[in-house]
């Protein structure tokens, strides 16, 4: 068995976490969901791609005296910049408040059976964590997308030293997975 989570209280930012990261080995290891990795592979692919601009104008200027380097310092410079800014507005705009994306397959066709969407919010000063489940099912083209939000508290999840309580969780995730039109696979 693993050691148990051991998070700051008084750390919203530990506790949703904390959250987060047992929500995504929850639904990874006991619910069948192969997470889809596309927000992160998308923003260490311009993250790479800045820091390479970095590099090659930190190096052409080492390299170069100041006058021969200037222009290639001053394009590396504004290439950083600008993918710094699309990052920004890829995170803020497209990936949004997303925690989770995962995909059902069928075990034999081994086609998407489910895609869930899990976005969080939470208030600044709250201790009341928001929960969207969006499930969608591409097979069935009748079907809407269905959504249910889960609303908790910090302290329904975590005792009074930051031991996060596994079980409660993980009863509150079946329950809105349920809700939200999900298969849960039950253990």
């Amino acid at each position: 068995m693993s050691d148990p989570v051991r998070v700051n209280r008084g750390s919203l930012t530990d506790l949703k976490n904390a959250v987060d990261d047992h929500l995504k080995k929850f639904l990874t290891t006991n619910q069948g969901y192969t997470e889809n990795h596309l927000h992160i592979d998308i923003k260490l692919f311009l993250g790479y791609l800045s820091c390479l601009f970095a590099a090659i104008g930190s190096w052409y200027g080492y390299v170069h005296s100041f006058d021969d380097s200037r222009t290639i310092t001053a394009v590396c410079v504004g290439a950083y910049f600008f993918l710094n800014v699309i990052l920004f507005l890829y995170t803020t705009f497209v990936e949004k408040d997303t925690v989770f994306v995962g995909v059902k397959r069928d075990p034999v066709s081994k086609s998407p059976i489910e895609i869930l969407t899990i976005s969080a919010n939470m208030k600044r000063y709250s201790h009341i964590y928001e929960l969207t489940f969006a499930s969608e099912r591409p097979a069935s083209s009748k079907a809407s997308p269905s959504k249910y939000l889960l609303e908790s508290s910090f302290g329904e999840w975590f005792d009074e030293d930051g031991v996060l309580h596994e079980p409660e969780l993980e009863r509150d995730l079946k329950d809105a997975l349920e809700k939200s039109g999900t298969k849960v696979h039950v253990e």
